[in-house]
Formats: structure tokens, C-alpha cells, sequence
């Protein structure tokens, strides 16, 4: 089920991408590794921002949240400062807000 998801989660995104994100697999043979590419937004305190980042995606996903990296140093409330995860609610490791009805690019 999680290749099925992930493989559409990937489709749409790249036929319509969300607020200037780009999703593609690190490995063409492996969906569960990502790198994602985010556009800071206009008018935002990010604007003009390229920020790259990392997707590990759980064997059981959608059931349990991927694992979000960022590989440009970035300072934001939800992101650790010495190993760049992101740490919220969503992404934690105990999955307690994490909803199998959210996406990749939504999280993003």
C-alpha cells in the first residue's frame, strides 16, 4: 500500500505542485527516500529562500509519519538547529497528530 500512495502522492504533485515544491525519489529504484526542494514564498520571511531537504518515508506510511530533514541550515521554531529535523506534533516519532489522511506535500 505505501509504494501505491507514495507513487501518487509523487504524480500529483508534479502535475499541479503545491506553493513551489519539487518531490522526486533520491534513488530512481527506491520511493522511500526523497529530496524535496522548497521555494521560500513571496511577501514571506523566506522569499528568495531555496531550501533542500530529505524525506524518509516509513515502510507502514500512510500509517505512521515520514521523517523530514532539511540539508540547507535554516532557523524556524520546528526545526532543530544541530541536526536540522523538523520537530512538531505531525512528524513526531510517537505519530500522536499524524493523520493518514495528510500528505507529503501537504506537510511540506
Amino acid at each position: 500500500m505505501a509504494t501505491r500512495r507514495i507513487l501518487k502522492e509523487l504524480r500529483d504533485n508534479n502535475s499541479s505542485p503545491e506553493d513551489g515544491i519539487t518531490l522526486t525519489p533520491t534513488d530512481a529504484e527506491n520511493i522511500f527516500e526523497l529530496d524535496a526542494i522548497m521555494w521560500g514564498l513571496e511577501e514571506g520571511p523566506y522569499e528568495g529562500g531555496i531550501f533542500y531537504f530529505h524525506i524518509t518515508m516509513p515502510s507502514d506510511y500512510p500509517f505512521k509519519p515520514p521523517k523530514v530533514q532539511f540539508k540547507t541550515k535554516i532557523f524556524h521554531p520546528t526545526v532543530y538547529a544541530n541536526t536540522l529535523r523538523v520537530c512538531c506534533c505531525v512528524l513526531s516519532e510517537l505519530g500522536d497528530q499524524w493523520s493518514p489522511a495528510l500528505t507529503v506535500p501537504t506537510i511540506c
